[in-house]
Order: C-alpha cells, then sequence, then structure tokens
C-alpha cells in the first residue's frame, strides 16, 4: 500500500514543525493530542532596548530562535518598521529580526505583534514560508536548549525560561507579566508537552 501510494506521488518525505513528545521519543498525529488548560504567564518585553516593537509570549526560551516579528498589514503602529532588519543578542544569542506584515496576526491580542520562531511553532513555520524566513532550531528532541551560554545551554527548556526572564528583568526589558489561562498539548499516551520541532517525516498527501 505505501509503495502503491509513494508512485502515484502522494507520499512524500520533508522536514516540517511536527508534534514531538520528548517524554515518549516520537512524532504523535494531531488526534493523539490533549490539551489540558493549565496557569501560565504571559511575557511583554522588547529584544533589546532599542528595539521599536514591543512582544508577547508564554514561552521567552524560544525567542533565541526568532527570525522575525510579523505584524498586521493595516497596524498603523507598527506600518513604519515593516522591511526592516535588525541584528541584536537577546539573553547572550545573537539574533537577526526582520519585520514583516502577515494577514494571520491578530491586532488586539497582546501587543498585536508577533515574534516569528519557525522552527518551534507550526503557525510561525507557515508565516516563514510565506515570506522565505530561515528556520532556526534551538530546542532537541530532549526538550533542551542547543544555544547559549552557560546560564541556558543544555538546560530543560522551562528552566531556560525562568533564566531568560531574569535577564530581561535585570536589562529593563520586560515590560509586564500577566497570569493567564493557557490551553497546553500534551501527549495522550505518555502525558509530555509536546516540543513543535522541525523533523524529516512521511507525509501523505491529501
Amino acid at each position: 500500500a505505501f509503495k502503491s501510494m509513494y508512485d502515484d506521488k502522494l507520499i512524500y518525505r520533508g522536514h516540517k514543525v511536527v508534534n514531538w513528545d520528548p517524554k515518549g521519543q516520537t512524532v504523535i498525529s494531531d488526534e493523539e493530542i490533549v490539551h489540558q488548560e493549565r496557569d501560565s504567564v504571559l511575557y511583554t518585553f522588547k529584544y533589546s532596548a532599542d528595539f521599536p516593537i514591543p512582544i508577547s509570549t508564554t514561552r521567552p526560551e524560544t525567542k533565541v530562535g526568532d527570525t522575525a516579528v510579523a505584524v498586521h498589514p493595516s497596524d498603523e503602529r507598527y506600518a513604519e518598521f515593516v522591511g526592516n532588519e535588525y541584528d541584536m543578542e537577546f539573553a547572550g544569542v545573537p539574533i537577526h529580526i526582520k519585520v514583516v506584515a502577515d494577514e494571520t496576526v491578530e491586532k488586539d491580542f497582546g501587543t498585536g505583534a508577533l515574534g516569528v520562531t519557525p522552527a518551534h511553532s507550526q503557525i510561525d513555520a507557515e508565516i516563514a514560508e510565506r515570506h522565505n524566513l530561515p528556520m532556526r532550531a534551538v530546542i532537541n528532541e530532549f526538550a533542551k536548549m542547543t544555544v547559549g551560554g552557560d546560564d541556558i545551554l543544555g538546560k530543560k527548556a522551562t528552566e531556560a525560561r525562568d533564566v531568560i526572564v531574569d535577564w530581561l528583568k535585570a536589562q529593563n526589558l520586560l515590560i509586564s507579566e500577566e497570569n493567564i489561562k493557557q490551553n497546553v498539548a500534551t501527549a495522550e499516551r505518555s502525558g509530555g508537552l509536546i516540543e513543535p520541532l522541525p523533523k524529516l517525516q512521511w507525509f501523505l498527501d491529501v
């Protein structure tokens, strides 16, 4: 059956962001995900003092893998920055950020600006594809950081989050912290927290 579908060009292989279960060490389908409501914190901050756009996220540890900031095309607050590119150091990691305009950005959520992490978000990967942005993986299959200095390199992503939040506070870049409820994706079989990762996988073209 596999060979028949492959010969008919219905099965293909490609690098895509998938649901990775660090506990079960496997890729799982959307149907095997269980969403659980948990307490979380929405952090609003700037990458650096001279970066013009604040962003909001519940996962500051992934921001070392950002390659863009996306804003809505009709958002006048950020229109003058669209197309600009910036080089800076975020939590000890050099990053290159391009400001892009994308229809999928919600103007009224957070700051109305989305830090785009193509390697660790399926939505961000789609934005990156539309705008030809690079994909930079910064978390591995064991949910540990693969970039940064001794303070975050090799640490669990959740531990790196605390380190980066402390760095934001020390640099006076943290604007606000808001306690929120969030639907977190977990693996049905292992209960592990899903980590979106780019992997080489087989896909069925439906």
